[in-house]
């Protein structure tokens, strides 16, 4: 595959009232927007993952992705120059400016996706979360289809990027990566992806739309392409048949983390509603207990929706929590008339009182 990689020398933050630019998250937030506005390549996303590199960098990683120059002072982007890619990269320096993005190129010469199927109008990849082992960045990427309409997932592979210049390797087909549980609905793994000094943790998701379930499996560190084991209810087994449903009520993407005490996981509440919820528990594998809104999406109503709210661990601490979520709207050209609307909001959260 070939690769775009755009690089812009300085990036300047947008002006942003002093209170907001009190917190990461809003500093976050500004950089990555005024990144989007001038690099003439990322421009808005959903997804919205983060994954540390082992140099101080941070990769951004994104699903659909807008990707052309906007109209900054407009606040518009070009329905002719810009092009929507399935998924890419965002690289975040140490110095916490956005300065590259990974994408792929097409026959045509045309920015494509970082991580492209053969036919991408037959499927394509959406990101999951990564970990890095070694000097590979491992990337899980869920494989959809348009087949039944609007989109379903019948897949769950490995993206390998080399470090520290980030150049894909290929794709690592997971044979159990879409594994049935009890009552034969499939399990698709990587929402998530919790480190420990012993294990990697990888949280998979049980979709059945109205409802949606957090399932645990586990692989020992740096050794995420070998074998698994699955928690049962009671006991870890090699038998992903015996995934026990842990959570429900959670949305397709969502974070667990390391917290003083034991673990928490941020979600959005059923998918879209637009409140965000944090969970508790002693141990990554649960019990999942004391779920409490943490937030409330204001820009929730209308055609615009919020989604996928997930906390950043390497940007959490002192008693906050740093989480990002996307905005989307069902009225495609609003995404041409507004470009802050396809674009992840960063806020900052204490950490509720008995977690």
């Amino acid at each position: 595959m070939q690769r775009i990689l755009i690089l812009v020398g300085c990036v300047a933050l947008l002006a942003t009232p002093v209170r907001a630019m009190e917190t990461v998250a809003a500093r976050t937030q500004a950089a990555l927007w005024s990144y989007g506005d001038t690099s003439g390549a990322w421009s808005g996303a959903d997804g919205t993952y983060s994954v540390p590199l082992p140099d101080g960098r941070v990769a951004w990683i994104f699903s659909d992705t807008f990707f052309g120059p906007v109209d900054a002072d407009a606040r518009t982007r070009s329905s002719s120059s810009s092009r929507l890619i399935r998924n890419s990269i965002a690289v975040q320096g140490p110095d916490g400016t956005f300065s590259e993005t990974i994408a792929g190129i097409d026959g045509f010469g045309r920015p494509a996706s970082a991580v492209a199927t053969e036919n991408e109008a037959l499927s394509w990849y959406w990101m999951g979360d990564g970990t890095v082992e070694g000097d590979k960045l491992r990337l899980f990427v869920l494989r959809f289809g348009s087949v039944p309409p609007p989109f379903q997932q019948y897949g769950d592979d490995i993206a390998t990027f080399s470090l520290p210049d980030l150049t894909f390797e290929g794709i690592t087909r997971l044979p159990l990566g879409m594994t049935p549980a009890i009552g034969a609905t499939l399990v698709g793994w990587g929402a998530a992806v919790l480190e420990s000094q012993e294990y990697t943790y990888v949280y998979g998701l049980e979709d059945l739309h109205a409802e949606k379930y957090l399932h645990l499996a586990r692989a020992h560190a740096g050794e995420l392409l070998g074998a698994w084991e699955y928690w049962d209810g009671a006991a870890w087994t090699p038998n992903p048949l015996l995934s026990a449903r842990l959570l429900d009520g959670i949305s397709n993407e969502f974070s667990v983390q390391a917290t003083p005490g034991g673990y928490t996981l941020v979600a959005q509440d059923h998918g879209i509603q637009p409140d965000v919820i944090a969970c508790r528990a002693p141990a990554p594998q649960g019990p999942w207990d004391g779920c409490r809104t943490v937030y409330t999406t204001p820009e929730t109503g209308g055609a615009i929706v919020t989604y996928n709210a997930k906390a950043h661990a390497h940007l959490s601490g002192d008693g906050h929590l740093t989480i990002s979520y996307n905005v989307n709207t069902s009225s495609f050209q609003q995404h041409y008339a507004d470009i802050d609307i396809y674009r992840p909001r960063f806020v900052e959260v204490p950490i509720p009182d008995g977690f």
